[in-house]
């Protein structure tokens, strides 16, 4: 077997603001020190901030058997304890890394520190391998390795994707990350995907910023579920939502922008500090209007009124829940991108 070295790894990376290499591992980051700095209130978004949502490794290789040694660590509590690395061949999953049984709990606590190694059998010729990072943790990698002799070649992808949202953006609650809303658009669309969904997140206008390395051919924003639960007034909102639309118009003015209301919740017959929930999809749609390259889409049924589709049974969609929001979205994006 051939240790790939970290350099060619770095060269094979989709989904990262940037890499580094530190204390022998294979270190990824979605989201800048810059847009980190600039939006983390308090140690609880420093573990969601951190995950790899969105990351993956993906190439087109010879070799008949793949070795992986991972990496995952949280750095602060949180509530979802799994987490898993997908290994996909041609599109079909051939196998996890993962720390969980079926079906992982939810226990607060630390995360330690963890190490694991997974060996897969590939099939005969060239094939296109992609792996999946979790979403849930700190997804490294200490190494990959391949049959001696083995060719490697980097993927070209067709677009790129910026996708901006809270828990369900980022990938709560699959249990695979290749199965999440986002991965599967991504997938669908064959883009080059930076994934900026932040759990508990709102509206942060200071989030948007220009990136003059990565120009999205589309960029998607799903925010307010947490905006209409969280403890606030309808003039905050209504100011955070204009702002972060405004500044996104201003850094992207020809890019098409996708802004989704909130999917479909168990408890969003009842009323908040901010109203109505539909308040908040009147509120998205009313700013959109505003600007020519934004587009609202209606996301209220895009997952099935049914608790069995949600893990927690009121709002984070599972993988089937998953299934059809990315099957109803793509339908919606299809229509802007022609």
């Amino acid at each position: 077997m051939q240790k790939i070295p970290f350099e060619t790894l770095q060269g094979l990376t989709f989904g990262t603001s940037y890499t580094k290499i530190t204390d022998g591992l294979l270190y990824f980051s979605r989201i800048s020190e810059n847009e980190r700095n600039n939006v983390q209130p308090n140690e609880y978004y420093e573990t969601k901030i951190l995950s790899t949502a969105g990351v993956r490794l993906e190439f087109i290789t010879d070799s008949r058997t793949l070795e992986l040694e991972t990496a995952a660590q949280t750095k602060s509590r949180q509530n979802r304890m799994f987490y898993a690395f997908d290994i996909v061949c041609d599109g079909k999953l051939i196998g996890q890394i993962k720390n969980f049984t079926e079906p992982p709990v939810y226990p607060y606590g630390d995360y330690p520190f963890d190490d694991q190694k997974g060996v897969f059998t590939l099939p005969a010729g060239n094939k296109r391998i992609c792996i999946y990072f979790p979403f849930t943790v700190t997804g490294k990698i200490r190494s990959l390795s391949l049959d001696d002799g083995a060719a490697l070649r980097p993927v070209a992808k067709k677009t790129k994707l910026l996708q901006y949202g809270d828990s369900i953006t980022q990938g709560y609650d699959a249990i695979f990350p290749s199965r999440t809303y986002a991965s599967l658009t991504t997938d669908r669309l064959d883009a080059d995907t930076v994934n900026k969904g932040i759990a508990g997140s709102l509206f942060w206008p200071e989030l948007v910023q220009d990136k003059p390395d990565f120009r999205p051919n589309l960029i998607t924003v799903a925010y307010g579920t947490n905006d209409w639960n969280a403890a606030g007034n309808f003039d905050d909102f209504k100011r955070r939502c204009n702002a972060f639309f405004a500044r996104l118009a201003a850094h992207y003015p020809e890019t098409p922008i996708a802004a989704i209301s909130p999917i479909w919740r168990a408890d969003c017959k009842e009323s908040r500090a901010l109203g109505p929930f539909d308040t908040v999809a009147k509120t998205i749609r009313e700013t959109a209007d505003k600007y020519e390259n934004i587009f609202f889409i209606d996301g209220s049924d895009f997952v099935p009124h049914e608790t069995k589709y949600f893990r927690d049974a009121y709002l984070h969609p599972n993988d089937e829940g998953f299934s059809f929001y990315a099957d109803a979205l793509i339908k919606q994006l299809e229509k802007i991108l022609k």
